[in-house]
């Protein structure tokens, strides 16, 4: 684990890991931030209570991981829960549903 820990991590992603790597993972970040994702899916259980965007980006990127094959096989089942557990978010808060959220 990163000095900083679980929050560490999330720091870093949010900290413009995540959006570089929204389209796909670069050459640039892209395997810094798939090691950075594989960690945190590693170490949470769940991602209720979250920003919905930073849910949104971090399946997405993790998505992206998994298409690379960076990612074990044991976390796709999680990162299948943590999309559930996003678009429950977006059900329940009528105000995120803006076409912002919906478009990014």
């Amino acid at each position: 684990m990163l000095p900083g820990g679980l929050v560490g991590i999330e720091a870093r992603l949010q900290d413009g890991l995540l959006s570089d790597n929204y389209q796909g993972l670069t050459p640039e970040t892209g395997q810094l931030c798939g090691d950075l994702v594989v960690m945190y899916l590693s170490s949470i259980g769940s991602v209720e209570g979250k920003n919905v965007d930073f849910v949104k980006k971090l399946t997405k990127v993790a998505g992206h991981v998994a298409a690379s094959s960076q990612m074990p096989e044991h976390l796709l089942r999680k990162l299948y829960q943590f999309n559930l557990e996003g678009a429950e978010m977006v059900k329940k808060d009528t105000a995120i549903r803006t076409i912002d959220h919906l478009l990014m």
